[in-house]
């Protein structure tokens, strides 16, 4: 059902339902116009004679006179004597205890001996016109009206329908795959009519949208460039200090420490605010190759820790930006050496499906929290519960490193324990 809930099917449905509604009102109305012609027609030809046949049989004998049961057929039809007291009608059709409505058709005629009647025919009802209407619905002339009114509803919903899901695309474009230069066509930003002003609204968000992103990455860039020199200065310092309260200070340690601290949050935020600028694709590589240079490192920080690696096919190969996978995955991992016991095992697994690539990161950890979940990939977020330095960049740093590379980055608890990452690339 939800495929009827879609815009194209209500335009469509809309106005088909109403031409047809209108087809049918219409037809009621003709219908009842033309009982109304036929019933005149039929009192003025066929039932004048039989009425003066009447009027001289009662006149002859206007007491000893008796209606007849059925003098006009089976045909709801009255005559009466207009200067006679009213409801004794000279003939009516046997049963009919009520005279004819309001809107009878009526023939007046007057007899040889200067008598004034009138002959009425009471109209069928609006809802009696159900066979003909039935009869009328299947011929040709109900088909053919019907067929334009589908190709008119048709034509309609496509002009409305089309544009819209294009400029749907472009917001997938500028949203999904991260590129802040899409715009709408020419085509649709010339329309004059509401979907152009629509459109031209959305390239001038759009335009909005990508200024402000490239001024806050000029910010950080300008901020994070800026305080290069007063931390190499503050680094000289912090060195001299050291000079003089001798290297087994606890001040010197920790004013060191905190130099270093502040030397990786501003290396953090410059390549976070340089992905943006990265080339997409770059020389194919084997996958393979690049998960064991992940593994090499890994062990080389935790040694104990259990690491299983599945590739299919074997010779899978990537052409994108090798050091910027390279770069979100070593995020993850680190993520995952942060906040899981050194025994916890690691699953690193990619898979080839449909001209694209699945790379999943698995820790057999206790997961993260539903609250956190959400807003994982946000810079500045951080977990509770690791240990080690850490600024809340990592997660974002590789999220936007998979989106730089027309791919995208998900994180969910597995359903048997642990927190999955999953990039969904592009083979390219």
């Amino acid at each position: 059902m939800r495929r009827f809930s879609r815009l194209f099917w209500k335009i469509f449905g809309t106005i088909w339902g109403i031409s047809a509604l209108a087809m049918a009102s219409i037809f009621i109305v003709l219908a009842s116009r033309d009982d109304s012609e036929r019933w005149r027609y039929l009192l003025d030809t066929q039932f004048r004679d039989r009425a003066q046949q009447l009027i001289a049989r009662y006149e002859t004998a206007p007491e000893a006179y008796r209606p007849e049961r059925h003098p006009f057929g089976r045909h709801p039809v009255w005559l009466y004597r207009l200067d006679a007291p009213e409801g004794k009608p000279v003939a009516r059709l046997a049963g009919q205890r009520r005279g004819p409505s309001d809107k009878a058709v009526t023939l007046n005629l007057v007899s040889e001996r200067g008598g004034h009647y009138r002959l009425s025919a009471d109209l069928p009802g609006r809802y009696r016109h159900k066979e003909r209407f039935i009869g009328y619905l299947f011929s040709l002339q109900a088909l053919v009206i019907l067929v334009i009114a589908a190709l008119s509803s048709l034509v309609l919903s496509l002009l409305l329908v089309r544009p819209i899901c294009q400029l749907r695309d472009h917001v997938k474009q500028l949203y999904h795959q991260g590129d802040l230069s899409a715009r709408a066509s020419d085509k649709l930003s010339q329309r004059r009519d509401e979907l152009g002003d629509l459109t031209r609204e959305f390239d001038r968000m759009a335009d909005y949208v990508e200024h402000t992103l490239q001024s806050q990455q000029r910010l950080l860039q300008d901020v994070s460039h800026e305080l290069r020199a007063p931390m190499a200065r503050l680094q000289v310092s912090a060195g001299l200090a050291e000079q003089q309260l001798g290297a087994d200070s606890p001040l010197a340690a920790r004013i060191n420490r905190e130099c270093e601290r502040l030397d990786g949050l501003i290396a953090e935020i410059l390549s976070f605010s340089r992905l943006e600028s990265a080339p997409k694709q770059g020389e194919p590589f084997s996958v393979s190759g690049l998960f064991d240079e992940l593994v090499s490192d890994l062990r080389f920080s935790q040694p104990q820790r259990p690491v299983t690696v599945r590739i299919s096919p074997d010779n899978l190969t990537l052409t994108l930006n090798r050091d910027l996978l390279a770069r979100a995955l070593r995020n993850g991992i680190g993520n995952a050496l942060k906040y899981t016991p050194q025994s916890t095992p690691l699953e690193l697994t990619a898979v080839c499906e449909g001209g694209r690539t699945q790379i999943r990161l698995r820790d057999h950890g206790g997961g993260v929290s539903d609250a956190l979940l959400q807003e994982l990939f946000t810079p500045f977020v951080r977990g509770s519960g690791g240990h080690g330095d850490g600024y809340g960049l990592g997660m974002s740093i590789a999220h936007r490193a998979v989106t730089r590379l027309g791919g995208t980055l998900t994180a969910a608890n597995h359903p048997q324990g642990g927190l999955q990452l999953t990039l969904d690339l592009p083979r390219i």
